[in-house]
């Protein structure tokens, strides 16, 4: 009964450091990700402030990043709403997230 007891513990800690290996790898690919689409929402926002301070149009900037019309609309309306002294985008970024997840071509 003890060489059982023995081989089942043995059994259960390999599975569990199975799942901690795989639940690891899991988050830092989800990690990855989330970071890498946030990357790519504040190179587009720093971009569109470049372009709205030049005085271009929103259609203008939606041509020339070939963004969708709406989604720099939405991103011009939250620079206008944060007021010109705002130069830290992540505060309203990430607090309401205004924008549309990045369409992947």
């Amino acid at each position: 009964m003890l060489f059982t007891q023995f081989n089942m513990d043995d059994a259960l800690e390999v599975r569990y450091e199975e799942g901690v290996e795989d639940g690891m790898e899991r988050g830092l690919t989800q990690g990855l990700e989330q970071g890498r689409t946030q990357g790519e929402r504040r190179l587009l926002v720093h971009l569109v402030c470049g372009k709205l301070q030049k005085g271009e149009s929103v259609e203008r900037i939606a041509e020339d990043l070939l963004a969708d019309e709406a989604q720099i609309r939405r991103i011009c309306e939250a620079i206008a709403a944060c007021g010109p002294e705002e130069t830290d985008i992540s505060r309203w970024l990430e607090k309401d997230d205004p924008l549309p997840e990045p369409e992947r071509q």
